[in-house]
This record gives structure tokens, C-alpha cells and sequence, in this order.
């Protein structure tokens, strides 16, 4: 389990250097908004996230900011039966 721990730790640290353009040496403990994060680079990590399954929303981006979380958070919802709901166009124009 710690090793998987540590390979959705790497990922999660990719992803917080990829969409803030820092260096990849984020420790957990790191805050997201305090690493150059805002709402507009929090909905491209959730984005991110999204595509390979691990379902983050920005306000989960919100209130767990720190790399930790996030990847405690994203773990616990890989292990559930709970499917991300799914938004038509149509969903936004209400």
C-alpha cells in the first residue's frame, strides 16, 4: 500500500509541475495555492485528473490543498464504488 501511496505521489507531484511550471520538487506537505496555484489552474489539475480516472473537483482542490491530501483524497475514491457524475450541455445552460 505505501508503494502505491508513493506512485500516486509522484503523479500528483507531475501533475501540481505541470500545471503550476514549477520543478518537480514539491514535498507533501506543500500547499497547491501556496505553490502558484488559483481557481483557473485548480480546474486544469481537476481536468488532468479527469482523464486518467482519478477524480478531483476544484472545490476537493479547495479544501484539501495540500499534495498530501489530494493524493490521500484521490486514493479513497479509487477504492469506492462511487462513479463521478456526469454533466450534459445541458446541465450548464440551467
Amino acid at each position: 500500500m505505501a508503494e502505491e501511496f508513493a506512485d500516486d505521489e509522484v503523479f500528483m507531484q507531475q501533475g501540481w509541475a505541470d500545471v503550476l511550471g514549477v520543478p518537480m520538487a514539491l514535498k507533501a506537505n506543500d500547499g497547491f495555492f501556496r505553490a502558484g496555484g488559483y481557481s483557473i489552474r485548480a480546474m486544469h489539475l481537476g481536468a488532468r485528473l479527469r482523464k486518467v480516472q482519478r477524480i478531483l473537483s476544484v472545490a476537493d482542490i479547495f479544501k484539501a490543498s495540500m499534495l498530501s491530501d489530494m493524493v490521500t483524497k484521490t486514493a479513497s475514491l479509487l477504492h469506492t464504488d462511487k462513479k463521478p457524475v456526469e454533466r450534459s450541455s445541458e446541465d450548464w445552460r440551467h
